[in-house]
């Protein structure tokens, strides 16, 4: 399995995996919750990775 991904995937579930296949700790309410804007939450730890 590749750790870098070209999408974001849309289930909260799979950003859950997704962050979780990058090493990052990302909180599960954050990911859990859409009403806290976890796509933002997550894309910011990934320009992170990524740059």
């Amino acid at each position: 399995m590749p750790k870098a991904h070209t999408r974001l995937p849309n289930s909260h579930i799979t950003v859950a995996q997704y962050a979780s296949d990058l090493g990052l700790n990302v909180p599960v309410y954050r990911i859990c919750d859409p009403q806290h804007g976890f796509n933002a939450y997550i894309q910011s730890f990934i320009h992170k990775v990524e740059v």
